[in-house]
């Protein structure tokens, strides 16, 4: 069996998913037997998944095999075993790694896999997130909604930058690409302070 790899931001509880990671074409009932890998970075969530997955194998004939790697150490480690065709089969990843993965050809185009009839109750901003070149690679299971950006109002006054500024803005305080202070340097000292170096 040709070994392809799918990233998700967490693993589906659908046999397509698993389909998609090692199969050529074939359905998952014929891959029943099959064993998989699942690497994720959280011990909370290996567990939950642990938990769900006997009921997943039962209906499938797939047993899958969860692996946790800590969160220092594990897209280093990814990164290689992927460039040598030796990395899990379906794995966990974040925006800021997961797009050289999909350019690079190592990750499965979902869009291939799954008939969008099965991506209807996905949410778009999640399918944006995970979509590169207009393909989408990631299958977005887990979203965190509490991400949020919190700015002092009156600062943003004072520094003449206003909130729909805020929009389409980027900030890194150590990249020369960063438009907050590029477009807004007066910005520059009461927004990002004392550069360390």
């Amino acid at each position: 069996m040709k070994r392809r790899f799918v990233t998700a931001t967490a693993l589906i509880g659908a046999a397509s998913m698993l389909m998609a990671a090692c199969s050529q074409g074939g359905s998952a009932s014929s891959e029943a037997g099959t064993s998989l890998t699942l690497r994720l970075w959280d011990d909370q969530a290996a567990q939950a998944y642990e938990a769900a997955l006997p009921a997943f194998t039962e209906e499938t004939g797939i047993t899958v095999n969860v692996e946790v790697v800590p969160w220092s150490d594990y897209f280093t480690g990814l990164r290689s075993e992927l460039a040598a065709g030796t990395g899990p089969d379906v794995f966990w990843s974040n925006t800021n790694n997961y797009t050289e993965y999909a350019r690079g050809g190592k990750i499965v185009n979902i869009d291939e896999e799954f008939p969008a009839s099965e991506r209807d109750g996905w949410l778009q901003g999640a399918i944006d997130q995970y979509t590169v070149d207009g393909k989408l690679y990631g299958v977005p299971v887990l979203t965190d909604p509490s991400i949020a950006v919190y700015y002092n109002k009156s600062l943003l006054d004072a520094a003449g930058v206003s909130i729909d500024d805020l929009q389409n803005l980027s900030w890194d305080p150590s990249a020369s690409t960063d438009s907050l202070r590029r477009d807004h340097p007066q910005a520059d000292a009461g927004l990002v302070g004392p550069q360390r170096g």
